[in-house]
């Protein structure tokens, strides 16, 4: 956090038993030198003030701006202080009839003594208290770039009407001011700070705004769903052409921008804080899983604010300490700890495609995927690296209801996750040994390169592994890896007739990779169908049709399609191909490959092919643990200890593997490292088989095909 400067501290000590906090009075909002004082009030006592509190972005603690606090000269940051001239005069507009000499503001630039870590500490905690006690809480989104927000809030407020009321906004494509304020204002970095979003949520009244102007939420929510609702479902839409037409694009335009995800977000997290929510026993746990997935769009100063500026919502029991002597990685540590600590509660199956599990917070950890200070375990969150690369945060890893790796083993009493100092130990399964790993790496080539060098591996593993261990064909499962496709990963059925849509959708994706090997491998104009031809050594195009078909579909599969639906399959292929040449655009990388940055493709020596951290290495060990809902890779280290690579996925069947796996013996020697994972015991599920003796695996699973 950036703070006050001050000559001569004007703060005195506060009382923390009795909840102390300070509240701001402002004079002179147009003399050359603004004035303000310090006003002491308690939050248990009955006669305390009505007051509006203030989010907004901190800035650069280097520039500041001069203020009068109490008599006293003092330096605070060019937003705190273009805040403090505006709010009053958006506070009469609201509350027209009250004495603008009761006017109280809390900021914490200023209400909190920024150089004493101690009560900083304590107000940290309370911030919950106070966002959700202020009668108005105004979003300060800053003095730059004025005249934009000001055309947006308007704009974003007539948008708001016109969803309210479900009547036609007419926006012809001339009027593109408007949608430029609006998408100036959605990529604002207001949306992505990790306080910010807090303080939204626990407002009970919260407006934006900006000098000349301000908005309600309740109306800019409105607007924003409203263009969600039209960007997703825009060739569904049953409302007037006429709005079709003229709003369809301005939706397109701004709906993918992460202040629209971020304000959804929002609206989701208010409803989940709300009283009659919080009744339910299993609400805390819900919450904080939500939070977890939405942290990973936010942004901190602070590494430790990733855990502190939340805790308002999560309600994990967790102290702030700030103190400098206390690295940040310890509140990622307390953070975890409160995770696990836990009431065990049944969430119900209701809530649709949620799937919780006790070590949620270890699918963003792992010494694969980040680089971890001295003495941070490997398990521990690792929110800055999360926060710079989106693609690994948790919300983008989409299940379908009910999949988890560790279904139906059994857990009894005391079995649950626990941490101790430095170690955390759960019991666990190893399933499978990593064998080979196929690394795109060329860090500095760009991604769409990357992913075309995908293509003559998928090449060689469809000719070095004809039928795939879970009894579908090599290509569809490597499609459904490369898809994050999940949907059909089921131990307890049997393996379905392909659809329609999915050979779809994994032609369309290989077809993307060879356009994107032919995009950069070729150096003169050549057929895409030609091209990929010779990459598969066939002569004809009829030849790769029939390649394709045989790569995705197994012969029991073709033979039960038939003859008719076969023509329909080969039909569809044959035009994709020869669309190929056709399209004039550089490809686009759908989003799942994004992740192909941070994870590598690999297999165990019988055949099964899943993803894994590219800093995972061969003899890495593919293992479930309990309270997991994906496998991780594990790297032994000691005395049965080990250490934590990351997550990991199978194209083959995923939901219940750790079931169906011996249980790793119990650890009988303490660890003398601190990044180290541990685990105990075993578990008493339909595996009877024995443990693992050193680097041994015994009775590994098998697919139910």
């Amino acid at each position: 956090m950036d703070g006050l400067d001050q000559i001569e501290s004007p703060y005195t000590p506060l009382n923390d038993a009795r909840r102390e906090t300070r509240l701001l009075s402002i004079m002179g909002e147009g003399d050359k030198i603004l004035k303000c004082d310090l006003h002491v009030v308690s939050l248990a006592d009955d006669d305390m003030p009505q007051f509006t509190a203030l989010s907004y972005v901190w800035g650069k603690p280097t520039l500041t701006e001069p203020i009068l606090l109490n008599g006293q000269k003092a330096l605070i940051t060019p937003a705190l202080h273009g805040a403090l001239r505006a709010v009053k005069r958006h506070w009469r507009k609201i509350f027209p009839h009250r004495d603008v000499a009761s006017f109280r503001l809390w900021a914490d630039g200023l209400c909190i003594n920024q150089s004493d870590s101690s009560e900083r500490n304590h107000q940290v905690q309370m911030m919950s208290t106070l966002f959700s006690s202020a009668e108005l809480v105004i979003g300060w989104l800053g003095s730059a770039d004025v005249r934009l927000t000001h055309l947006a809030l308007q704009t974003m407020g007539l948008i708001g009407e016109a969803f309210s009321l479900r009547r036609e906004l007419r926006m012809g494509a001339a009027e593109a001011a408007p949608i430029m304020a609006v998408r100036h204002l959605l990529d604002s970095p207001y949306w992505t700070r990790i306080w910010i979003f807090q303080e939204a949520v626990l407002a009970r009244r919260l407006v934006l705004a900006c000098l000349p102007a301000f908005i309600h939420w309740d109306r800019l929510q409105q607007a924003v769903r409203g263009i969600h609702e039209v960007a997703s479902a825009s060739r569904k839409l049953t409302w007037g052409s006429g709005f079709v037409s003229s709003f369809i694009d301005y939706a397109r335009t701004v709906s993918d921008s992460r202040g629209c995800v971020i304000i959804n977000s929002i609206y989701f997290a208010r409803i989940m804080h709300t009283e009659e929510a919080r009744l339910h026993s299993w609400s805390r746990k819900l919450r904080v899983h939500t939070l977890a997935g939405i942290s990973c769009e936010l942004q901190a100063t602070d590494p430790k604010d990733y855990v502190y500026g939340m805790i308002g919502l999560t309600g994990l029991d967790i102290t702030p300490d700030y103190r400098e002597t206390v690295p940040y990685h310890i509140a990622w540590m307390d953070y975890a700890k409160a995770w696990v600590s836990l009431p065990v509660v049944t969430i119900p199956r209701d809530l649709g495609s949620f799937n919780y599990c006790e070590l949620g917070f270890m699918l963003s950890a792992g010494v694969g995927l980040f680089d971890y200070p001295a003495g941070c375990p490997s398990w521990v969150p690792h929110f800055v690296g999360v926060a710079n690369n989106p693609e690994l945060g948790a919300d983008k890893l989409i299940l379908p209801d009910g999949i988890s790796a560790d279904r139906g083993m059994r857990l009894d009493d005391g079995d649950a996750p626990l941490i101790e100092g430095a170690r955390l130990k759960t019991r666990g399964v190893a399933c499978r040994s990593i064998a080979r790993i196929t690394d795109l790496e060329a860090d500095d080539e760009p991604l769409m390169i990357r992913i075309g060098n995908l293509l003559p591996y998928m090449i060689d593993f469809v000719s070095r592994c004809p039928r795939n261990v879970a009894g579908i064909g090599p290509l569809h499962g490597l499609t459904k890896i490369l898809r994050n496709d999940f949907a059909r990963h089921n131990f307890e059925s049997a393996v379905d007739s392909v659809s329609f849509g999915t050979i779809y959708k994994g032609i369309q994706l290989f077809i993307l990779i060879a356009k994107l090997n032919h995009y950069s491998e070729s150096h003169e104009p050549v057929k895409f169908m030609y091209y990929l031809s010779s990459q598969l050594d066939v002569d004809s195009l009829n030849g790769c049709v029939d390649w394709l078909l045989s790569a995705f579909l197994t012969p029991s599969e073709i033979a039960s399609k038939g003859e008719p639906t076969m023509q329909q399959f080969r039909r569809y292929i044959k035009e994709r191909i020869q669309d190929a040449d056709r399209d004039e655009d550089e490809p686009r990388i759908p989003s799942p490959l994004n992740i192909l940055t941070f994870m590598a493709l690999f297999e165990t020596e019988d055949g099964h092919l899943g993803m894994c951290p590219r800093g995972a290495e061969v003899g890495d060990l593919m293992c479930v643990l309990a309270g997991g809902i994906l496998p991780f890779i594990l790297r032994r280290v000691d005395g049965g200890n080990y250490l934590n690579v990351g997550r990991c996925s199978l194209s083959t069947c995923m939901n219940g593997i750790g079931a169906l796996a011996p249980p790793m013996r119990p650890t009988e020697q303490q660890s003398r490292l601190q990044t180290v994972l541990s685990f105990f015991g075993g578990f008493r599920g339909t595996s009877k088989a024995k443990g693992l003796n050193g680097d041994q695996i015994s009775r590994p699973f098998t697919s139910s095909r």
